[in-house]
């Protein structure tokens, strides 16, 4: 079983590859008609599958219209949602605004 790490020991930043949303860009544009979020299905909806490109776009959608609202970085920004694919695009949204305005 592994261990729960020991929160007040410093973190070891050498395999450090970027953030998640510059991690996520990358393989949206390297990868973009690959499947990325399966959302399962249920008794009302069937299974639905979503490309990086998908994901990719209406995260960058959501985050355009955060901007527009005056989201900026610090503020906090409240998700109401059940486990899908619109929780993903509203995480990535988010970060990617926040990101896009972090000097």
């Amino acid at each position: 079983m592994s261990q729960i790490p020991d929160p007040t020991v410093d973190l070891d930043w050498s395999g450090y590859v970027g953030s998640i949303q510059e991690i996520f860009r990358a393989q949206a544009e390297a990868h973009p008609e690959r499947t990325c979020v399966i959302e399962t299905k249920t008794s009302t909806t069937p299974e639905r599958r979503f490309t990086y490109r998908q994901i990719f776009e209406a995260a960058n959608t959501l985050a355009w219209h955060l901007h527009e609202a005056g989201i900026t970085n610090g503020d906090v920004v409240m998700i109401w949602a059940h486990r899908s694919v619109d929780l993903v695009v509203a995480l990535m949204g988010i970060l990617v605004q926040i990101f896009a305005v972090t000097p």
